[in-house]
Order: structure tokens, then sequence, then C-alpha cells
């Protein structure tokens, strides 16, 4: 299991194709893994955040396709081995809106947060990993 204190995570475009794959290296042994290897569809990975326990973490996904700010970013979750990646979609009518990290509520919760059409200011969600389920916003 990949923790925090003993891995170093960084984003790279090794091969110039301007999709930057997220990358964690063993600082006790030197070896390099590449656990988020970038599509160009989602071309820009970074702000990673491990859960508290070390056993998720999550990051954003900018998209050099996309057309709007409002629909480029998504937040990705993940198991600390990558063995399962998942991206966080807000509810319907809204699936396609960005979604941007916040913080992690605890080790099973991330808040998330967004701008939608109807409101002016950003709204929050929480996404359990466990469950798979995001609420919010409130209100």
């Amino acid at each position: 299991q990949f923790m925090p204190s003993t891995y170093l995570e960084f984003a790279q475009d090794f091969d110039g194709d301007e999709c930057f794959d997220v990358h964690f290296i063993d600082l006790a042994t030197g070896t390099m893994k590449n656990l988020m290897p970038a599509t160009p569809d989602e071309g820009l990975d970074e702000f990673l955040r491990w859960s508290p326990d070390g056993r998720l973490f999550a990051y954003e996904s900018y998209s050099l396709a996309g057309h709007s700010p409002m629909t480029t970013t998504h937040v990705w979750i993940a198991r600390s081995d990558a063995a399962e990646i998942r991206q966080i979609r807000l509810p319907l009518p809204n699936e396609r809106f960005s979604t941007y990290l916040d913080t992690w509520v605890d080790s099973d919760t991330l808040r998330i947060r967004s701008t939608l059409l109807e409101r002016p200011e950003d709204v929050f969600y929480h996404y359990r990993y466990s469950t798979g389920k995001i609420q919010g916003p409130p209100g």
C-alpha cells in the first residue's frame, strides 16, 4: 500500500504530448511507478491529495479538449495501489460540470466543489468512496 510519507508523487510529461502522467517514487528503493497514465482527453493531472489514512488519493484532471472552463476539470479518486480509479460526477442534471478538489472530510469522504449555472457561488458536495455516492449541495 502506498503511503504519503514513504512515496513521492509527481506529474511529468515524458513524451512531450502535453499529457501529464502521475508517478510515485518509493523513497526507500527509488522504484518509480506510473499510476495515472494520461490520455489525450485528460491532459493534465494535478493537485493530488491523500486521504488521512493513506488508503485513497484524489486528484484533478484538466481536459485539453474542453471547450469551457465549466466542463474541463474533473476530480478522480483511487485506491492507493491505483487498482480502481473512479471519476466523480455530479448528480443529474449537472453531471457534465467541472469538479474541483476541496478537502478530505474523513478517510472515506472527499469534499468537492463546483459552480452551477443557477447559483452564483461555489457549491460543495460530499463523495463517499465506500458507497460510491455523492451528496449535496445543501438547499
